[in-house]
C-alpha cells in the first residue's frame, strides 16, 4: 500500500522582496501571464478579462500587462521581471492548465504585493494554508462579474489591499520556504515509520521473557543497526532520568534559581540538573539548589586572562568594543565566559556517566519551563541528534549580531537566512559532544586573531550560525519557530512590550507592570496577563504556547516581556507552577 501526500511549490530566498515595508509601488495591477504555450491554455481569458478592467476604469497609465525581462519564471530569475513585481499593489494570476500553484503565485506572494489567484485546492492541503481576504484573494474563473467586482474593491481600498499583501508575503517567509516542504517531507516520512513500528509492536506482540532479550540485543556492541535504531527510536526514546538540563548561572538571586530550577521540577522531570554557580554564591541559593538535587559547579573568574577585547573598530554598528579587556574563567583563560560556557559543558557533561540520553544547553536567567522538555520532545518525535531551534522569522542573519561578527572575523555573511538561537540547543549525547567539540574548535579559531576577539555580548550566537550555514554541525536539524519543545519569544515578547508602553502612555500610566491584567480590572482573572488576540498564552493558565496550542516545554528569552507577567510568576512561584504538571 503506497500513501500520497500532496506537495506544492514554495518560495524562494532568491527572490524575496528584502524592502518590502518601504518601496514604493507604481503599478494599481499587474498581470505578467504568458499564453503561448500549452500549459497557458485557459490564462488568454484572465489576461483578457485584467485588460478590459484596466480599460473600463481607465488606469492604462497605473497597470502593466505583458511580458518583463525574458518573461520567464521559475528559474534563472530575471530581476527586471522581479523588479516589475515588487513595483506592484495588486498582481493577478491564474494557475496553469492542469496543474496548480506554479512559480508565478510563489513569486508574487514574495514580493509583498496582493496576490488575486483563481481558486485551487492544494493550498488548502499544506500545513497553515492561505485564507481568502487574508492572505490572499481567490477568484472564480467561470465569473467575470465576481473577477471584477474583487478587482475593483482592492483597487479602491489601497490600505486593505496592502494588508492584504504583507500578510500572504509573511506567511511564505513564516511557513511555505524550501526548507518547509523539506521539512513537511521528513515529517510525513517520520509520521509514516513510527506508525510503522506500532503496527508491527503490535502484531508481534512479545513476551515479557522477548522484549528481555530484545533490549538485550540491542545493548550489544555487534547488533545490527537498523533494529537498534528502530527501538530506540520507537520504544526507547529519551529516558527523563538519564537526561539532562545544563546552563551557566553564576550570580544570580535565589529567585532566578527559583524560577528556573523550580517550573522544571513541577514539571515531574527527575533526570539531571548542572548549572555553574559563582564561588561566592550565597547560602540561600546553596541550600535552594540541594534541596532540588542540583549538581552545582563552581566557576571561578581568573585574575588575568590570555587576551584582551579587540579595540578600535571604527566605523562599525557597535560602540561596544571600548573596554579594556575581556573576563574568563580560571579553566579556560583563551575564552571569554560567553565562549567558555561550551568548554564547560563539555567537561561537565564527560563528568557525568549517568546523563547518557537528552541533552538541553540552556540560558538560564531568562527561560523557564512549562513541560518536561525531553518528554515534549518525544510527543513530537523530535528526538533528533542536534537540535537548533528557530527564532521569529521577522528577524534574519543580515541583523547585526550575526552579520557584524561575522564580517568582521570570517570576511563574509550568510546571508537573510533564519536566526538559530545559541542560547537553547538540545540533542543527544554524542550530537551534543560532537556540536561542543565544534563550536570549541571555532572558538580557538576567533581567540587567535585579534579581528576576531571583539568584546561584545551575543556573538556566542554568531559562532552558531556561521556553523550551521556553512555545513560544519553534523546532523544538525532545524525546529520551526514556536513548533518544538524550547520556544524562543524574544522578538515578538520585545514588540508587546513596546506596544504595552505606547498604550500606558496613552491613558497615563506610569509602568507597564502586569498592564494588560490590571487593564480588566478583575484580579480573578490573572492568567490573563496577554491579550487573547496575540494568541500566545493559554487564557485558563497564563502557560505560553506552541503554534499547536500545547504549552511550550520551554519559554526562552522571557524578560523581554518586561514585567507585563510580574503576578503571573509570582503566583507561580508560590503555588509550585500547579499548570506544568501533567496529569
Amino acid at each position: 500500500e503506497e500513501n500520497v501526500y500532496p506537495l506544492a511549490y514554495s518560495g524562494a530566498w532568491a527572490i524575496i522582496n528584502r524592502n518590502v515595508d518601504n518601496r514604493m509601488r507604481k503599478f494599481s495591477i499587474t498581470n505578467v501571464l504568458r499564453t503561448g504555450s500549452d500549459h497557458n491554455t485557459g490564462r488568454w481569458k484572465i489576461v483578457n478579462w485584467t485588460k478590459d478592467f484596466i480599460e473600463q476604469h481607465g488606469l492604462e497609465q497605473d497597470a502593466f500587462v505583458g511580458e518583463q525581462g525574458n518573461g520567464f519564471s521559475a528559474s534563472d530569475w530575471d530581476f527586471k521581471y522581479m523588479d516589475l513585481l515588487y513595483d506592484s499593489k495588486i498582481i493577478v494570476t491564474s494557475n496553469p492548465w492542469k496543474w496548480e500553484g506554479d512559480f508565478r503565485l510563489w513569486e508574487g506572494l514574495s514580493s509583498g504585493a496582493m496576490i488575486m489567484i483563481d481558486k485551487m485546492a492544494i493550498l488548502d492541503w499544506m500545513p497553515f494554508p492561505f485564507e481568502h481576504k487574508k492572505h490572499l484573494i481567490f477568484y472564480d474563473s467561470t465569473n467575470q462579474t465576481e473577477f471584477n467586482e474583487l478587482l475593483e474593491y482592492y483597487v479602491r481600498h489601497e490600505e486593505e489591499a496592502r494588508e492584504i499583501g504583507l500578510s500572504g508575503y509573511n506567511n511564505v517567509l513564516l511557513h511555505h520556504m524550501p526548507e518547509d516542504r523539506v521539512s513537511y517531507i521528513l515529517k510525513k516520512i517520520e509520521s509514516e515509520l513510527v506508525l510503522q513500528d506500532r503496527v508491527d509492536d503490535a502484531r508481534s506482540a512479545p513476551s515479557e521473557e522477548a522484549k528481555d532479550d530484545t533490549m538485550a540485543t540491542v545493548l550489544a556492541p555487534n547488533n545490527a543497526k537498523q533494529t537498534a535504531s528502530k527501538l530506540e527510536t520507537s520504544q526507547l526514546g529519551w529516558d527523563s532520568n538519564k537526561s539532562v538540563v545544563m546552563g551557566m548561572a553564576s550570580g544570580y538571586s535565589v529567585n532566578v534559581y527559583k524560577q528556573f530550577v523550580g517550573s522544571l521540577r513541577a514539571t515531574g522531570y527527575g533526570g539531571h540538573i548542572i548549572l555553574g554557580i559563582s564561588p561566592d554564591a550565597p547560602k540561600d541559593v546553596l541550600e535552594y539548589l540541594a534541596s532540588q538535587s542540583v549538581t552545582a559547579k563552581v566557576v571561578e573568574k581568573a585574575d588575568v586572562c590570555t587576551h584582551n577585547g579587540t579595540l578600535g573598530y571604527v566605523g562599525g554598528p557597535l560602540r561596544v568594543l571600548n573596554t579594556e579587556k575581556w573576563h574568563c574563567p580560571r579553566d579556560y583563560l583563551d575564552y571569554k565566559f560567553l565562549w567558555a560556557r561550551f568548554a564547560l559543558y563539555k567537561d561537565w557533561l564527560l563528568d557525568c556517566a549517568d546523563c547518557t540520553d537528552g541533552i538541553v544547553l540552556t540560558d538560564v536567567r531568562d527561560a523557564y519551563f512549562q513541560r518536561d522538555p525531553f518528554a515534549t520532545a518525544k510527543r513530537l518525535h523530535m528526538q533528533h541528534q542536534l537540535m537548533l531551534f528557530e527564532e521569529i522569522d521577522q528577524l534574519d542573519n543580515t541583523h547585526w549580531l550575526t552579520d557584524f561578527p561575522v564580517q568582521h572575523c570570517r570576511n563574509r555573511t550568510v546571508g537573510p537566512t533564519r536566526v538559530l538561537c545559541s542560547g537553547s540547543v538540545m540533542g543527544s549525547r554524542e550530537g551534543i559532544l560532537e556540536y561542543l567539540k565544534e563550536m570549541k574548535t571555532e572558538f580557538e579559531y576567533w581567540s587567535d586573531r585579534p579581528e576576531c576577539r571583539i568584546d561584545m555580548g551575543g556573538d556566542d550566537q554568531s559562532i552558531h550560525n556561521y556553523l550551521y550555514y556553512t555545513g560544519r554541525l553534523k546532523n544538525a536539524v532545524t525546529i520551526p519557530h514556536r513548533t518544538g519543545p524550547i520556544h524562543v519569544v524574544g522578538w515578538q515578547a520585545a514588540r508587546i512590550f513596546e506596544r504595552a508602553e505606547r498604550e500606558a502612555k496613552e491613558v497615563g500610566e506610569s509602568n507597564t507592570i502586569d498592564f494588560y491584567m490590571k487593564k480588566q480590572q478583575n484580579s480573578s482573572k490573572w492568567h490573563h496577563w496577554l491579550p487573547a488576540n496575540d494568541s500566545l498564552i493559554d487564557l485558563e493558565t497564563g502557560l505560553i504556547t506552541n503554534l499547536d496550542g500545547e504549552p511550550s516545554a520551554q519559554a526562552h528569552q522571557v524578560d523581554r516581556f518586561g514585567f507585563l507577567n510580574l503576578n503571573w510568576l509570582n503566583k507561580m512561584g508560590e503555588q509550585g507552577w500547579p499548570f506544568n504538571e501533567v496529569t
